[in-house]
Order: structure tokens, then sequence, then C-alpha cells
């Protein structure tokens, strides 16, 4: 069952929306800065693009929002725990 915010939806309706509208204005672009074969090309690379960018987005505000919540960080393997602005610890190699 799904359950929320109706709104929500209604948002990325429109960020899709939106940013089908930007794909179409850059395969125009394309079309006219290469007006030779090679815009096929890129033209085919653009084309499917529309879903990517708000996926993109979405795991974006994902990671900011992690970050957020908490004052541990795991980079390659190391746990760090972030004690100030300016200052971290190393808890665990």
């Amino acid at each position: 069952m799904v359950t929320g915010d109706f709104w929500l939806a209604g948002y990325f309706v429109l960020v899709v929306a939106l940013n089908l509208g930007r794909t179409r204005v850059r395969r125009i672009y394309l079309s006219e800065r290469f007006p030779d074969g090679d815009a096929a090309e890129l033209d085919r690379a653009v084309k499917g693009s529309w879903w990517l960018d708000p996926v993109v987005n979405l795991v974006h505000l994902l990671i900011i929002a992690s970050s957020a919540c908490g004052r541990v960080i795991t980079w390659a393997g190391i746990r760090y725990h972030v004690t100030g602005p300016q200052q971290t610890e190393i808890v665990k190699r």
C-alpha cells in the first residue's frame, strides 16, 4: 500500500515534465550545432537521459540528508567521527 503526500507525486511529475522540456531543448541545440551526421549520435545520447536527472538529484538529496543526520563518516573503509568544524577522529581502520 502506498501512503504519503499526494502532492509529492505531482512535484515529481512536474520535475519529469520540465526535464523532458530541457531534453527537447538539448536535442534542438544539437541539431542546429551539428547539422551533419554527428548530431544523430549525440541526439541518441541525450534522448534517453530524460529520466536520469531526477534520479541523480534524488541521490544527491539523500546524500545531503544523510550527512545532516550523523557525525560518523565511512570513507575507503576507515570510519571517522566528526568532533568539530575542522576536527575528526579515526574510530576504526
